[in-house]
Order: structure tokens, then sequence, then C-alpha cells
């Protein structure tokens, strides 16, 4: 039988550290949410977070041209290491992976076979 070209590729080039056959009851709960999911309105949910420190650590890394003082190369290296947000959100999806890995899976979901296999990615 055939296989999702995105799932073929996904089996043959990445490396599969865990391998769960989805039971029956997890195949049923799934096909239920999924119905529910298309036919019932969707509800959003926010959570706020304080990230005034990290606002103050990225502004505190901004360099003034009029206090800077020193050769245009110096000027020109402080300026191209600006502090930014990138590494806080790489920190904290690298976390997020280590502590929960099976957000770093995909499913392969052939009804007609063996109902589902979710696999876990190996990270390197």
């Amino acid at each position: 039988m055939f296989r999702d070209y995105k799932i073929a590729y996904l089996l043959d080039n990445l490396a599969v550290r865990e391998r769960r056959p989805q039971s029956f009851l997890r195949q049923s709960v799934g096909y239920l949410l999924s119905q529910s999911a298309r036919s019932i309105p969707h509800a959003a949910w926010n959570n706020d977070y304080d990230v005034t420190p990290l606002i103050e650590y990225a502004a505190s890394g901004i360099p003034n041209p009029e206090t800077d003082a020193g050769s245009s190369e110096d000027k020109l290296l402080r300026r191209a290491l600006r502090r930014n947000y990138s590494a806080f959100f790489v920190k904290t999806l690298a976390h997020c992976l280590y502590h929960v890995p099976a957000m770093n899976g995909f499913l392969d979901y052939t009804p007609l076979r063996n109902g589902g296999t979710f696999y876990i990615r190996r990270h390197k």
C-alpha cells in the first residue's frame, strides 16, 4: 500500500527515537476530536506574561552614537552585536523540546491499515 510522500521522506531521512503504534482508543479519540474541530467553532486562549526584564535587557544594548567612543571598527562591531529577543525564543524552544520530546514528532495516520503510528524524532 502507498504511503504519503511526506511521511515516506521523513521516515527515510530522519532518525527516529521512538515509534508508538496508536491504540484503538487513541485512534477513536483522535477521530472524534478531528470531527469536532471541523464542525464546532473554535475558541482561543491567551496567556499574558510579564517580559519587562527582557525588554529592558534588549534596550540596554542599543548603541548610542553620541556616547560611543573608539574606532569605527569598534562601533561597527557593537552595532552588529545588538541584543534582541531571538536568543530567548530559541532557548525557550530548546527547553520545551528537551522536556517534551513528543513536540518533535509526526504522525503516520492510515485508517485502513494499522490506524496510525506516532514517531518521535531523535535529536542530534
